[in-house]
């Protein structure tokens, strides 16, 4: 609901057994959001003030099987590195991820870079789309051989984060790139690919 170029929202427990605990938000910008930020105003709280904090955002670009993918680097705003960085691993959606993902953000705020480009045949990325998960792993380490180039990466701390399909991409991507740190699986599937499929041909 948009009020007067403000934003209300309400977060609640969701999933869970428990009794909702509902609490109502209002996020008001400033007449100068770029240069001050975010009021968040919460029932039965005081109001919080949000900075913008001026996160270093690089372009990527690399190659896989004869596509070109582009998307960016998103580092902490202070500090020169090398940065531990993760690679965001798309789920099966037939979109582009790099203007609508919000954990890179989170994670450069808290000292994490995090690379994140748009999956084959989306965005700004070419070649034709694919659910083949060993294609896409394909990409994702491609993609962390170009971060092993760049000079404010921690090579010895690169990670990958995969969300839905990417639970399954992201682990057959660690198995093949060399020196992957650790891999979160975040609501990933929990059977195999075979069984989700009926094939054993994956």
């Amino acid at each position: 609901m948009y009020v007067r170029d403000s934003v209300s929202f309400t977060s609640s427990m969701a999933w869970t057994g428990a009794t909702p605990v509902s609490n109502p938000y209002l996020v008001s910008p400033d007449a100068k959001l770029q240069a001050s930020g975010l009021t968040l105003t919460r029932r039965d709280a005081p109001v919080r003030r949000g900075t913008r904090i001026a996160l270093r955002e690089d372009p990527v670009s690399f190659t896989s099987g004869g596509a070109r993918f582009v998307g960016k680097l998103i580092l902490p705003a202070t500090g020169t590195g090398p940065f531990p960085v993760v690679v965001y691993v798309h789920g099966s959606d037939n979109v582009p991820s790099v203007d609508r993902v919000w954990e890179p953000y989170l994670l450069a705020a808290n000292g994490i870079g995090m690379l994140v480009f748009d999956k084959r045949g989306t965005g700004q990325s070419g070649g034709t789309y694919t659910p083949l998960c060993s294609t896409l792993a394909n990409d994702v380490v491609a993609a962390v051989r170009r971060l092993r180039q760049h000079p404010a990466v921690d090579t010895a701390r690169i990670g990958l984060a995969g969300f839905s399909q990417g639970g399954w991409v992201a682990p057959l991507a660690a198995s093949k790139a060399r020196g992957i740190r650790f891999v979160l699986v975040s609501y990933g599937m929990t059977m195999s690919i075979a069984e989700k499929t009926g094939s054993r041909r994956r």
